[in-house]
């Protein structure tokens, strides 16, 4: 809808924006319903929500509705891209969670691994031959394409887990209730939302390279901050700091990776290119938990076997994902301000 670099630019800043509100609200939103309704309401609320969306699209989106109107077929759907990246991504989730109580070196946990590849590689040798790919394995030939999703998988990977072991620790460790932990992440969501906002007009006076690396580095700085957290910590004097840190750097980081991920995509493939960056931050969001919550679990386990208290022993693994969440973001950062030189509506960015 916006094939001009500039007008995209806008819209993507608006867009961050929008969906760091629905982060805001989202945490408080899932806390109410959770406290209120049961677990349960969490995954149900998106039924209704999933519905509206659906007809809002096909009403306001004139390609959309066209589509929906008929002219859409299975034909033109990859069924086969679809089955097998599923299949092999559900398989790597499933070992990694797993693992730890399978064993490492079980034959169980070898033949998941090695079943995952084999459906992740054949998933690969579909998208080569088929007409209509699922991910068109083309886009990945453009620099900033390849560069965005990277940097996208890693930080959608550190996002995912760091949320879930925040929650967790505020729960189990400090006592916290389902509707006080949702209110608890409010601050961090305020800061998604504005560092969003500034996104834009900070990437036309730096470059989209320099604020997604500054971004990421602030996103790390957060993390590696909630690493240090203690087994009798509190809000004010340990996670206020480090939540702000999270929300200023993965807010200042959506905008320009997204904006990074579609620059130089001819604007027929606009919406693939966009469409593949939300999938592998939901992609890196599956894997990277899975592989962190493993790693967490670990660490809890080893240290209550050590006779180290329980409190102490889950702070420690959730201590150690943290930890290793930074990491990861470190290395989006590094990637970003290595392979991407400064760009902006006019100048391609290389890899």
């Amino acid at each position: 809808m916006f094939p001009a670099q500039a007008e995209r630019a806008k819209a993507l800043s608006i867009w961050g924006a929008v969906a760091a509100g629905g982060s805001a609200a989202g945490v408080l939103i899932g806390g109410l319903l959770a406290g209120g309704l049961g677990w349960p309401s969490v995954f149900l609320i998106n039924v209704p929500v999933g519905g509206a969306v659906l007809a809002t699209v096909a009403a306001v989106v004139p390609a959309i509705r066209n589509e929906i109107g008929g002219r859409l077929g299975l034909s033109r759907f990859d069924v086969p891209g679809a089955v097998t990246v599923t299949a092999g991504l559900a398989m790597l989730v499933a070992t990694l969670s797993e693992g730890q109580s399978w064993g490492w070196a079980s034959p169980a946990t070898v033949a998941g691994f090695a079943a995952a590849v084999a459906l992740l590689g054949l998933f690969v040798a579909v998208e080569w031959r088929t007409r209509s790919p699922l991910v068109p394995l083309r886009l990945f030939a453009i620099g900033t394409v390849r560069a965005g999703n990277i940097v996208m998988l890693l930080a959608g990977a550190a996002m995912f887990a760091g949320f879930y072991f925040l929650s967790l620790y505020e729960q189990f460790v400090l006592g916290y209730g389902a509707i006080a932990t949702g209110v608890s992440q409010l601050p961090m969501a305020a800061a998604l939302v504005l560092a969003a906002g500034a996104a834009t007009p900070l990437m036309a006076r730096f470059g989209s390279r320099a604020v997604l690396a500054g971004a990421l580095t602030v996103f790390a700085a957060g993390l590696a901050w909630l690493s240090v957290v203690g087994a009798h910590g509190s809000f004010t004097a340990d996670l206020l700091g480090p939540t702000l840190l999270v929300g200023l750097g993965l807010g200042g980081a959506f905008v320009p990776v997204t904006a990074v991920a579609v620059a130089n995509v001819p604007g027929g493939d606009a919406g693939i290119a966009g469409g593949l960056v939300n999938t592998s931050q939901q992609v890196g969001g599956a894997v990277g938990l899975g592989a962190l919550a493993a790693l967490a679990t670990a660490r809890t386990s080893s240290q209550s076997a050590a006779g180290v208290t329980s409190l102490a022993a889950l702070t420690s693994g959730y201590s150690w994902a943290f930890l290793a969440a930074a990491a990861v973001v470190a290395a989006a950062a590094v990637i970003a301000a290595a392979t991407l030189r400064r760009h902006d509506a006019t100048e391609p960015a290389t890899v």
